[in-house]
């Protein structure tokens, strides 16, 4: 699992370098912080990044001494920003320490300074901050309130999809161990916005994440490990490189693949090696003697099974080493600054005791000249002073009748604009609302659906005046089709992909009935092709959907889904269908095939007393509720068994529902909710 534990406020450039490299730079960094003939500003900016580059990954101790010394200095220089700067890597270093009490201390003094409060990117980078804690110290509630709030304030300001993306994977974390479906939602919008950017290091990041919710298939998780392991590969990050390894290597061993296991376990050990990280060297040697106790190794099983004992005591002597380390290098750190402080105290006495010395000689001189000087000057400058005054009150006079004119005339343009623009805005209101209609007129009747359903109901409330959810239906005698929707965005974007949906699916089934899957295949096409979406810089619009093909004298539905499923729902439980992850349209892998995509089928049997309910992501992506977080599957699912079990099943009945829920949070997205009995 990993955490985005970024430094947003200062951001610091990111490359790769080789190791000669890095050590200059390092070694550059270092210079600017003890050069003081450099501002404080860019020496308080070098000496943080060297904190970072140099000790952040590789030595935490160091990192905690030095950060700690570069929040004095920030306060000395009385610089908010670096200050604020220093608060967060004080922050990240505490908390990657384990101590979280200085960690919470660090962000909440961030938080209450006045600089930040008035900066939401501030208070966001902090909240942040805090869920990371949160999720170390277990606290998965208060760390999901802390996320909650941060995410909060980048959708409110519009702030930028990177930062978003990395929250929602944030916000998975703590679902692990709630609800593995919701944490897999989270990452895989994570996942959509970060490749839809082509962040390399988040994607990365996510599918690490990804590859530990599936803990029930190590298959899968196997696939998700290796895509992060090849990625941080190219950056030789040893730590990361190791901790991967070891997840791979155990799942080798489910599966019984020893030779697989064994590889990995080695590369484990090599990079725990090479990264000089008691933890990784601890795990390394424990999946090491496990392997090969396994294959019948039992003397290499007892070496590495020692070596893993001698650094779990090593690192439960830990404090120890912490405290002789601390005190050697601030020793050496003060000794130094101690040392430049006395040569720089004796340059300045000798400087002093001359300037004092030719201060006393000219003294002297100067007093009775300056005198005369200063009577002079202030005759000169109140004769001056009273003829400016008269001549600016005349010329004042004169501004202010010129300003009195130019004021009218420009509140009477004003006033003419203004009545141009409300003009044009009731024109572009009307043309928005005629395309309300037309897209309306689009929609199936309501008379259609009450011949073929025994009991049906549609709850459809777009964000803005023209939405991007629409659903679509057909029958043929005893059998029929039912679509709901999700196109890209909302607004005015989302009505137009929703009018070449209903174009292309009538042109899909123009032929008569078809299946699902082969449905979404044509859709697909038809969108990859009219968007132009293999070219390069294409727009990637695309949407999420759920299609049945219901036999009502079978009482059987054909169902294929593209990123959308459907729930079947009596008074007991609650059951649900998942859809294919492949989208319809739209950027999803440089490896697939854009125009020919394919999507799984399933048949499913619907008793007497079921509901099927067909639903977009706008109803349970909304936030709200006590603690004003998103609403979620499980609540989600928990209001459909209770409506299936009061009978309370109208639209009305649903969107009291959604604004309980919604409570003062503005709507989000489109909400789309179908249901029916056969």
């Amino acid at each position: 699992m990993k955490l985005n534990l970024t430094i947003s406020i200062l951001i610091l450039p990111f490359f790769v370098f080789s190791q000669s490299k890095q050590n200059q730079k390092i070694d550059s960094l270092l210079s600017v912080w003890e050069d003081t003939s450099f501002h404080d500003t860019l020496r308080a900016d070098a000496f943080q990044a060297f904190i970072h580059e140099k000790y952040f990954r590789t030595d935490l101790d160091s990192a905690k001494i030095l950060s700690k010394e570069h929040l004095l200095f920030t306060k000395q220089s009385m610089n908010g920003k670096r200050i604020l700067n220093s608060y967060l890597l004080n922050t990240m270093v505490s908390s990657q320490t384990g101590d979280y009490k200085s960690a919470i201390d660090y962000s909440y003094k961030a938080l209450n300074d006045s600089l930040c409060q008035n900066e939401w990117k501030c208070q966001a980078t902090f909240h942040n901050a805090l869920g990371n804690i949160y999720t170390f110290m277990g606290e998965g509630q208060k760390a999901l309130r802390q996320y909650n709030t941060a995410i909060n304030f980048q959708i409110s300001n519009n702030g930028d999809s990177s930062t978003i993306g990395f929250l929602y994977s944030n916000i998975g974390n703590i679902y692990q161990s709630i609800d593995k479906d919701s944490a897999l939602y989270f990452f895989y919008k994570s996942l959509e916005i970060q490749t839809a950017l082509n962040d390399q290091f988040r994607i990365a990041q996510v599918n690490w994440n990804i590859a530990t919710a599936f803990s029930n298939n190590p298959h899968k998780q196997i696939q998700y490990y290796k895509e992060s392991f090849e990625f941080f590969k190219k950056l030789n990050y040893k730590t990361y490189l190791s901790s991967l390894a070891h997840n791979i290597a155990i799942k080798y061993n489910e599966l019984d693949d020893l030779q697989n296991a064994e590889k990995y376990s080695k590369i484990c050990l090599q990079n725990a090696l090479e990264s000089n990280t008691s933890l990784e060297m601890l795990k390394a040697n424990r999946i090491n003697s496990f392997i090969h106790e396994k294959k019948g190794n039992f003397s290499k099983a007892l070496s590495f099974y020692e070596s893993a004992i001698l650094i779990g005591d090593s690192l439960n002597r830990a404090s120890n080493r912490k405290a002789m380390h601390e005190s050697e290098i601030k020793y050496e750190y003060e000794k130094k600054l101690r040392a430049d402080s006395l040569f720089g105290v004796e340059e300045q006495k000798i400087h002093q005791a001359k300037v004092d010395l030719h201060d006393a000689e000219i003294h002297a001189s100067q007093t009775i000249s300056n005198l005369v000087i200063v009577v002079l000057f202030l005759f000169v400058l109140f004769s001056v002073i009273i003829w400016y005054r008269l001549y600016k009150s005349q010329e004042k006079k004169e501004l202010i009748k010129n300003q009195k004119q130019k004021v009218t005339e420009a509140l009477t343009e004003l006033e003419t604009k203004k009545k141009e623009i409300e003009h044009k805005t009731l024109e572009i209101l009307d043309s928005i609302h005629y395309a309300k209609y037309i897209q309306n007129s689009l929609l199936p009747e309501n008379e259609e659906l009450n011949k073929f359903f025994n009991k049906h109901v549609v709850f459809n409330l777009p964000k803005d005046i023209v939405g991007g959810d629409f659903y679509w239906f057909k029958s043929f005698g005893d059998q029929a089709i039912i679509i709901a929707a999700d196109c890209t965005g909302h607004g005015v974007p989302g009505g137009f992909i929703t009018m070449l949906g209903n174009l292309f699916i009538e042109n899909s089934v123009s032929s008569g009935n078809k299946q699902p899957n082969k449905i979404l295949k044509d859709l697909n096409r038809d969108i990859v092709t009219f968007l132009k979406q293999g070219e390069e810089d294409a727009i990637q619009d695309g949407m999420d959907i759920s299609i049945c093909l219901i036999d009502k004298k079978k009482r059987k539905i054909l169902f294929s889904g593209a990123r959308n499923g459907i729930y079947i729902v009596d008074e007991e439980s609650v059951k649900s269908i998942n859809g294919s992850i492949t989208p319809v349209g739209g950027f999803y892998s440089r490896k697939e095939k854009f125009k020919e995509r394919e999507y799984e089928l399933q048949e499913v049997s619907i008793g007497s007393k079921e509901w099927v309910f067909m639903y977009t992501d706008g109803f349970y992506d909304q936030f709200g509720g006590d603690k004003g977080r998103s609403m979620g599957s499980k609540k989600f699912k928990e209001i459909l068994n209770n409506a299936v079990k009061e009978e309370k099943i109208k639209a009305s009945d649903f969107k009291n529902y959604f604004f309980n829920w919604m409570a003062d949070y503005p709507q989000i997205d489109d909400v789309l909710l179908v249901g029916f009995k056969v």
